[in-house]
C-alpha cells in the first residue's frame, strides 16, 4: 500500500482492494463499487475473463469486506453489467443487506455492425445495484437531488410537492465515448461525474465519507471532491492509478473543484 496521493478531502491508494479493506479502518457512509465486469473486456494489467466460479467467489470476497467496513446508516451501490447481476444481488441478498433500488443507467448509444446482423437487442444501461445494512435506518436526502415534476410542469397540480419530486430508478445521461473530450485517455470505461454527483448528494452526508474500491479513471473521488465529501480509493492497476493521481494534483493545483477543471 505505499505510492499514497493524498490531499485534505480526496486520497487514492495504490493498492488491491482485497488487501487495503481490511487494515485500513475505514467507515465510510457510501461505497460506491464498479468493478470489473468479467466480459472479457481489453484491459492492459487486469484479467477480465476469470472462470465464473473464480469470478464470483472473488466477489463475494470484496462485498463481505465492504459490508464490514460501511456505516450502519450506509448504502452500498454496485455497478454491474447483464451478465453477472443477478448473481450478484444473490450474494448480497444472502449477506443480510437490503436491497433499496435497482437503479438502470441508460447511456444509450448506437450499434456496431450491419442492423441484420443482430440477434439482441441493443444493450444501452448499466445496472447499479443499491443495498444498506439496516432496512429503515440508512442516510437519503430526496430534497438535496429534487427535480421538477409533471405534476409541476404539466399539470400544474397543486398537490405536488413544491420542491420537487425525489428523481426516478432511471437516469439518462450519455456514456462518455472514445470520441468525446471528457474521455480520459487510457481509461475505457466512465461514469459521467454529473451522474455520480446525484448519487453522492443523496446518499452522502456533508462533510461525509464516500469509499471507491475499483477507482479507475478516479471519477468518484473527484465528484466526491466537488460537492464537499471526503473520498478515499484504491486501485490496483499502475497505468490507471497514475491516471488518477494526475488528474488530482491537477485539480488541486488549478485550485478548483473537480466538478470545476473536469467538466464530465
Amino acid at each position: 500500500m505505499n505510492q499514497t496521493n493524498q490531499t485534505p478531502q480526496i486520497t487514492c491508494h495504490h493498492a488491491d482492494a482485497l488487501q487495503f479493506m481490511p487494515v485500513y479502518g475505514l467507515s465510510p457512509d457510501l461505497i460506491i463499487a464498479d468493478p470489473p465486469f468479467n466480459i472479457n473486456h481489453v484491459y492492459l494489467d487486469i484479467n477480465d475473463n476469470l472462470p465464473p466460479i473464480k469470478y464470483l467467489t472473488w466477489t463475494e470476497e470484496w462485498i463481505t469486506m465492504a459490508v464490514s467496513m460501511l456505516k450502519q446508516s450506509g448504502n452500498l451501490l454496485i455497478c454491474m453489467d447483464d451478465k453477472y447481476v443477478s448473481d450478484i444481488d444473490m450474494i448480497c441478498r444472502s449477506s443480510k443487506l437490503h436491497r433499496q433500488n435497482w437503479i438502470i443507467w441508460h447511456y444509450g448509444f448506437g450499434q456496431s455492425g450491419k442492423l441484420d446482423t443482430r440477434k439482441k437487442f441493443t444493450k444501452s444501461k448499466m445496472h447499479i445495484l443499491r443495498y444498506t445494512k439496516n432496512k429503515h435506518k440508512y442516510y437519503f436526502d430526496a430534497p438535496s437531488v429534487a427535480v421538477k415534476s409533471f405534476r409541476q410542469l404539466k399539470y400544474n397540480d397543486k398537490r405536488a410537492d413544491n420542491r420537487g419530486k425525489c428523481p426516478d430508478d432511471v437516469f439518462i445521461m450519455p456514456r462518455i465515448a472514445g470520441t468525446h473530450k471528457e474521455r480520459i485517455k487510457g481509461v475505457s470505461t466512465q461514469i459521467p461525474i454529473n451522474l455520480l454527483k446525484i448519487w453522492i448528494n443523496a446518499m452522502c452526508p456533508p462533510d461525509g465519507l464516500v469509499f471507491d474500491p475499483f477507482s479507475g479513471s478516479g471519477n468518484v473521488l473527484l465528484a466526491a471532491k466537488s460537492i464537499g465529501r471526503n473520498s478515499v480509493g484504491c486501485e490496483i492497476s499502475n497505468m490507471r492509478y497514475s491516471i488518477i493521481h494526475n488528474r488530482i494534483n491537477a485539480a488541486v493545483s488549478h485550485n478548483n473543484t473537480a466538478a470545476e477543471y473536469y467538466q464530465v
